[in-house]
């Protein structure tokens, strides 16, 4: 009997190719929507690439939908052990829902030494900006890590478009203090507290 090596090896390729792909995207997918908050993150900070991105992905739909549990995500915060991703996605779910219990936290955060929470805690009020951590952001602008800046370039630029007068300075300072003391009082209010 004759048997075509090359043939069968391509076939056994082929199945676990098959079988993996199934188990990530579908039924990985079904089983992601039914994990809890909590466990989505665990996940997500013990993950290989292709995992984070699907994990991401579920955060995002439920943070659209309403559907995270912001409890386990300012827990997550707690964690200053976990991994600089998990925090930053965290960070990041809690602005998208608009979790106001977070502000005080994260506006504290945007003073770690850790570049990587400083990142996390921009990017929470780049999604929910607030009066209160402007000062913070407007220091971060000379950071010296470039990352830093960047996000904090970002999560200005987002609050100053909640007012009729929206900028764009990037990292500069004096313009966005300038900016800030030249804004209405009435423009201000615009940005929650």
């Amino acid at each position: 009997m004759y048997v075509n090596w090359r043939a069968a090896v391509v076939l056994v390729v082929l199945a676990v190719a098959g079988w993996y792909a199934y188990d990530t995207f579908y039924a990985g997918g079904q089983k992601r929507a039914k994990m809890p908050t909590a466990d989505l993150l665990a996940k997500y900070e013990s993950s290989s690439t292709v995992d984070r991105e699907l994990m991401y992905g579920e955060l995002k739909d439920r943070a659209g939908n309403g559907k995270l549990d912001a409890a386990a995500l300012r827990a997550w915060l707690g964690k200053k052990t976990q991994a600089p991703e998990t925090y930053k996605v965290a960070a990041e779910m809690l602005g998208r829902i608009q979790d106001r219990k977070s502000v005080e936290a994260l506006a504290k955060d945007l003073q770690d030494p850790k570049p990587s929470i400083r990142i996390g805690a921009a990017k929470y009020f780049q999604h929910a900006p607030a009066r209160r951590a402007f000062d913070s952001l407007v220091k971060n602008l000379e950071h010296e890590d470039p990352d830093v800046r960047k996000q904090c370039v970002v999560s200005l630029e987002e609050m100053s478009s909640k007012t009729s007068a929206g900028v764009r300075y990037k990292a500069e300072p004096a313009k966005w203090k300038e900016w800030w003391e030249a804004l209405a009082k009435g423009e201000k209010n615009k940005i929650p507290e």
